[in-house]
């Protein structure tokens, strides 16, 4: 009986856990957890700091870029409206915020060509600008947007790549003008190091076209391998 007591409880408990918020008609995730909300990166039905709005962000898929290429290209983004919120919350006179990853020092490059689509497009303002040492793509909204409004972002590049961690990362977006990100990209940007140094070998996390030996002898001398 106890047994059985005890299994009950930790179904009820892990239920919550095991279940992903998404819009069936796509099957993807409703909402990514945003900044400050208490559900960081966490899939669920809304963001506690939009109220009951339901918005999606998401790229075409995960990608991968290399530590010491020039730029990487990002896939078209996407923003989802299923639910507006009530009050409705991306309004006439705010701003989509299209972010970097905080812990990344790379920028987006402020000179790459743009292209807005989907049912939305009429409802922005396509002369954009970047915030932030040009880590925030800013564009403003001049129609408020409702349910079933979608829009889509073409042609985003980031530059300094070798300036972000060999790690994967999501961008995040902002909705409502607030500090920090409302919700997160349902698919990772991961930086990749090709070769890097191993531990103790004197080259540790440098990038080399092929991995190295370097023995250091006594008195200072260094000899390197190949």
């Amino acid at each position: 009986m106890n047994r059985s007591v005890n299994s009950l409880i930790l179904t009820f408990l892990l239920a919550p856990l095991l279940v992903q918020a998404v819009d069936w008609s796509t099957n993807l995730p409703s909402f990514r957890g945003g900044s400050y909300d208490g559900w960081d990166q966490q899939d669920m039905i809304s963001a506690a700091g939009l109220g009951n709005a339901q918005i999606a962000f998401s790229s075409v898929t995960n990608q991968v870029f290399v530590w010491t290429h020039p730029q990487g290209v990002l896939t078209t983004l996407t923003i989802r409206v299923v639910n507006p919120g009530s009050p409705i919350v991306i309004t006439n006179g705010g701003t989509f915020r299209v972010s970097l990853p905080s812990v990344w020092a790379c920028r987006f490059n402020t000179g790459a060509t743009l292209s807005f689509a989907s049912n939305a497009a009429a409802k922005i303002n396509t002369s954009v600008s970047y915030a932030e040492g040009d880590r925030t793509l800013v564009v403003p909204v001049t129609a408020d947007f409702l349910a079933g409004d979608t829009l889509t972002i073409t042609g985003l590049r980031i530059l300094d790549l070798a300036l972000g961690r060999p790690e994967s990362q999501r961008l995040g977006l902002d909705v409502d003008s607030t500090a920090g990100p409302d919700l997160y990209d349902t698919f990772t940007l991961t930086l990749s190091v090709p070769q890097p140094g191993g531990s103790q070998d004197g080259w540790a996390r440098a990038v080399a076209s092929a991995f190295e030996k370097v023995w250091r002898l006594m008195g200072g001398s260094v000899f390197l391998f190949q």
